[in-house]
């Protein structure tokens, strides 16, 4: 999957801005301590939605509209060699529910300038259309900060 050079080029500023808002002016400056996960360097993933609406507003799909999981917009996340971005990393798309995240879809990272997705599941554990607003991130493996956004599923 590639991406156009306009939409990359959003993505890039839409991306960074929301890198840099996540990640504390400190955590950026300081040194990591012994052990613990770092800040995630500024352009090592860049973050959009398949469909070109901002990461950063929230989302609201519907099962009238949608009908299935298949039609939903996807997570596109692209890696950036020169700043950071390393084989084997696991980018994870995690939601929040009763107090925890839990993982929804998962990708490893085989080339660091590539482009990867990140897929919804807008169903509950009984397979119905799941009602409510949930809290998503975009993680990366140890690295402290995440990319934090809010969806919205309704039936209609």
């Amino acid at each position: 999957m590639t991406l156009s050079s306009r939409r990359a080029g959003a993505w890039a500023v839409a991306g960074l801005a929301l890198v840099a808002l996540t990640v504390p002016a400190a955590a950026a400056q300081a040194a990591p301590a012994p052990a613990a996960p770092t800040a995630v360097p500024a352009a090592a993933y860049l973050v959009g939605w398949s469909d070109g609406v901002s990461i950063s507003d929230p989302r609201t799909f519907t099962q009238r509209k949608y009908q299935v999981a298949e039609n939903l917009p996807y997570i596109q996340v692209k890696g950036n060699c020169a700043d950071g971005a390393e084989r084997g990393d696991v980018i994870r798309l995690q939601y929040r529910y009763e107090g925890k995240y839990n993982t929804q879809s998962e990708v490893r990272v085989k080339k660091c300038s590539a482009t990867y997705a990140l897929y919804l599941n807008p169903y509950t554990s009984s397979g119905s259309w799941a009602v409510g607003t949930y809290r998503y991130r975009v993680t990366l493996s140890g690295y402290k900060a995440a990319i934090e956004f809010d969806i919205t599923y309704r039936k209609k």
